[in-house]
């Protein structure tokens, strides 16, 4: 089967590898996965991807930032992608150091927030980035509890997180078989568990 070519970091010349370096001096160099590797084929749309993961995930964000790699990692479970929720996952426990029960109760919160072990504020935000991702309805009442303990810029953070996380978990949910992910190099995989759900 023919595979989709990924432009790999050694591969990489001009604006785009310009992006790579900057994305590794951020994220760190095991956080160059794949996807990217579909995005640096034009300069442009990688900056366009790029870029507000990096203002909003590792800038001086207005909401917290343990809700928005939150809502990415929501967003990545509705949609079904397996290397981005591991992605996501190691990202809140490796970068942000939040520990493994917490991520698993931000992961479950629907449950989470029924048991009393995440708030109101961090139920409402991380259903406001499942509901984005999945395209379904936001009820009133709910909007009305989001903005209760957000304001509007904190809203527009969480909803450009949360589009963008969609936008890279559908890639990798249709991509992933069948482009040269499971070429991609070692060294700019997250984790072991990453490296085994490469093409899934």
């Amino acid at each position: 089967m023919r595979r989709f070519k990924l432009v790999k970091p050694d591969q990489a010349q001009g604006r785009t590898k310009e992006l790579y370096e900057d994305i590794m001096n951020t994220w760190g160099k095991q956080r160059l996965v794949p996807v990217f590797g579909f995005w640096g084929r034009d300069p442009d749309v990688l900056a366009s991807a790029w870029i507000p993961c990096k203002k909003f995930e590792h800038g001086q964000s207005k909401a917290p930032p343990e809700i928005l790699v939150g809502a990415c990692l929501v967003g990545a479970m509705s949609v079904g992608c397996q290397r981005c929720i591991v992605f996501h996952a190691t990202d809140l426990t490796d970068r942000l150091g939040v520990d493994q029960a917490r991520a698993d109760l931000l992961a479950n919160y629907q449950a989470s927030y029924k048991d009393g072990k995440i708030n109101e504020a961090e139920y409402i935000a991380l259903r406001y980035a499942d509901c984005l991702c999945q395209g379904t309805p936001f009820n009133p009442d709910e909007w009305d509890l989001l903005c209760q303990h957000y304001d509007d810029d904190q809203i527009f953070e969480i909803a450009v997180v949360s589009l963008i996380e969609g936008m890279y978990a559908k890639y990798g949910q249709v991509m992933a078989p069948y482009d040269e992910s499971l070429d991609w190099p070692d060294e700019y995989r997250p984790s072991g568990a990453y490296a085994t759900i490469m093409s899934k």
